[in-house]
């Protein structure tokens, strides 16, 4: 008697938390997710401000600067290809460098926007792309450095290169 009284509490306790966890919370987040979603359909993302102005930018300065990706590279005015899914969350993309003043920070922007800082010289290191960097199309690599590492000051090197984003 007392095993079918245990095996019953363990029955209605299991029946219970299965109740509990149901999904009433979880349709009700899936709603306003799809609610969400169907209001940012209607409204386009704003452009975030760019941290590096627009300009009619020359190059300039001592050094060369191209891409490496595995579509080949930048070098000789090519533009190397990505191939990015909607499962990519990050990619990484090579810069190599030579010539460049290895005591200035160089500032590094893709499409405007500040990707990082890097102190070049000869040699390579990497950026990661993600987000809108992933977009289907094609993007521009900025490098520069400043007067005394002062964005705000005068450009001393100048140099960029495009890669173009394909869906796979």
């Amino acid at each position: 008697m007392k095993r079918k009284i245990v095996a019953l509490m363990l029955v209605a306790m299991t029946a219970i938390n299965v109740t509990a966890c149901g999904n009433s919370s979880d349709s009700s987040a899936e709603k306003e997710s799809a609610t969400t979603e169907a209001q940012g359909a209607n409204v386009e993302k704003e452009a975030p401000a760019k941290d590096l102005p627009d300009g009619d930018y020359q190059d300039t300065g001592v050094g060369t600067m191209y891409l490496s990706t595995a579509g080949g590279t930048s070098e000789d005015g090519n533009i190397p290809v990505v191939y990015s899914g909607s499962d990519d969350v990050l990619i990484q993309i090579g810069v190599s460098t030579e010539g460049f003043d290895g005591s200035k920070l160089s500032y590094i922007y893709v499409d405007g926007l500040l990707n990082s800082k890097e102190q070049l010289s000869d040699g390579q290191t990497s950026i990661d792309l993600t987000d809108d960097d992933l977009s289907v199309g094609t993007h521009k690599v900025e490098v520069l450095q400043y007067n005394n590492d002062d964005a705000s000051s005068d450009i001393v090197t100048y140099k960029s290169a495009s890669y173009e984003v394909k869906a796979k």
